[in-house]
């Protein structure tokens, strides 16, 4: 908690001078309509472009923006099985969704990825999944971080979404499975900002305040 407290303490501190009071804070939560949502920046073409973390630049105002390095949802692997099981009907096993996370525990240095380190426990989160996703239709809402973990800084953990300089919400490939129920679902989600273009800073108050953001 303490980091994040400093971290927030620079990154506002900064902004409010260089870019006024209503500029991006650390962790700040937002409202994202999932409808205006169709594009994607991978964790580490984000970390190859600006040189650092992608939750580290949480707040950061940026003025260039890596157009070459923006992938269409399809070609996210995550995303694609969430959607054939969830819509299609397929079984997590049939959509990929086994082999994918089997493969990623395979050629991790410590066998551990996100967590998981044996069928089991593949099986046992994917479970969770659905219940998530049947109480998350059910409720017709995902609720924000601050509500789900106690003492949660702001939003962190959340969604992480980039807003880009055409004003339009980026997913930043945090919160994977998530962003893909909220887009099954067609709801406004809860967010963590990611960076801000410096074209798109008079769009926030939009997303602050629950309103269509594209």
């Amino acid at each position: 908690m303490v980091k994040h407290y400093l971290r927030s303490l620079v990154r506002d501190s900064f902004n409010r001078v260089r870019f006024g009071s209503d500029s991006p804070r650390y962790a700040e939560l937002l409202w994202v309509d999932s409808e205006c949502c169709g594009s994607f920046l991978h964790c580490s073409d984000f970390t190859n472009f600006y040189r650092r973390s992608v939750r580290s630049a949480s707040g950061m105002v940026v003025d260039q923006w890596p157009d070459k390095a923006i992938q269409l949802l399809s070609e996210i692997p995550k995303y694609n099985y969430c959607y054939r099981h969830w819509v299609d009907g397929l079984s997590w096993k049939d959509a990929g969704a086994f082999d994918y996370t089997l493969q990623k525990i395979s050629e991790s240095s410590t066998r551990v990825y996100d967590g998981l380190s044996t069928l089991a426990d593949v099986e046992k989160r994917f479970d969770i999944l659905d219940r998530v996703f049947d109480l998350t239709k059910e409720a017709n809402s995902l609720m924000p971080q601050g509500d789900l973990v106690e003492d949660n800084y702001r939003e962190r953990g959340g969604i992480l979404i980039h807003i880009g300089p055409d004003g339009k919400p980026y997913f930043a490939g945090s919160g994977y499975h998530r962003f893909a129920i909220a887009k099954i679902l067609n709801l406004r989600f809860p967010a963590q900002v990611g960076c801000v273009h410096v074209d798109a800073l008079d769009r926030l108050t939009e997303y602050r305040q629950y309103c269509k953001s594209c």
